[in-house]
């Protein structure tokens, strides 16, 4: 999570997405990750939130649904776009 985010911060979004999906292979519960992932999808769409990018955050409710990060980070992504 910490590698990738350095990479979203340098506009590497594909290679910070690609190590989210590498990570979630043996964690696929972690919260966190699917919000970043779906974070790196809509910056490598240059902020066009992709249905990728909506399953990401679908995933990351379906874990907690109480959580407010995947409404947040959506509905920010969407401002965005």
């Amino acid at each position: 999570l910490l590698t990738s985010d350095a990479f979203a911060r340098q506009g590497r979004f594909g290679d910070a997405a690609t190590l989210l999906q590498q990570g979630l292979k043996d964690n696929p519960r972690d919260l966190e990750s699917w919000l970043a992932l779906g974070l790196a999808l809509v910056g490598h769409a240059d902020g066009f939130v992709t249905p990728a990018a909506l399953q990401a955050f679908s995933r990351a409710t379906a874990i907690d649904p109480q959580h407010p990060g995947a409404e947040y980070f959506l509905g920010f992504a969407y401002l965005q776009s």
